[in-house]
């Protein structure tokens, strides 16, 4: 988490010291930009989330969006935290912001391509836990998706 010398965490210092672009573009002042930079790939992520989203809602009537869950593969090395905190400032002023975010984090599965093991990788180590081959497939693990929304609907007219 972002800790600025006034101590103010990294949501603070987004609410404080960014300004919109218009389109969904944000702009960010000096405080921060360590951190910043480490969250631009979680932004992106976020704001994909909350673009998918609020379309589908949009599509079926959609006056507000209360929950998100998605699914994302462990390759994408998304941090959590992160993901949370840019998940609250993309859902700002859409039909999601009042949204809960839910993720399922899944696994990349490797095969081990000498002795047959079909395992869920633990750490980024790419050789068999078994018979340490180097000769393994990864499957898995790349996910991205949108797997359900929570949606208060407008009542038929």
């Amino acid at each position: 988490m972002c800790s600025d010398p006034t101590g103010r965490s990294f949501r603070e210092s987004v609410d404080r010291e960014c300004w919109s672009l218009g389109g969904g573009g944000i702009l960010v002042g000096p405080r921060c930009i360590t951190e910043w930079t480490r969250v631009v790939h979680e932004l992106a992520l976020a704001t994909s989330l909350i673009d998918a989203a609020v379309g589908e809602a949009r599509a079926h009537r959609g006056r507000s969006i209360t929950g998100v869950r998605c699914r994302i593969g462990r390759l994408r090395q998304v941090d959590d935290q992160l993901l949370r905190e840019a998940f609250e400032v993309a859902k700002a002023g859409t039909l999601a912001s009042h949204a809960q975010l839910e993720v399922v984090y899944t696994p990349i599965l490797l095969e081990c391509l000498e002795c047959g093991l079909r395992t869920d990788l633990e750490a980024w180590r790419f050789d068999c836990p078994r018979c340490a081959a180097v000769r393994v497939r990864l499957d898995g693990g790349d996910e991205m998706e949108l797997a359900s929304l929570d949606v208060e609907v407008d009542d038929a007219d």
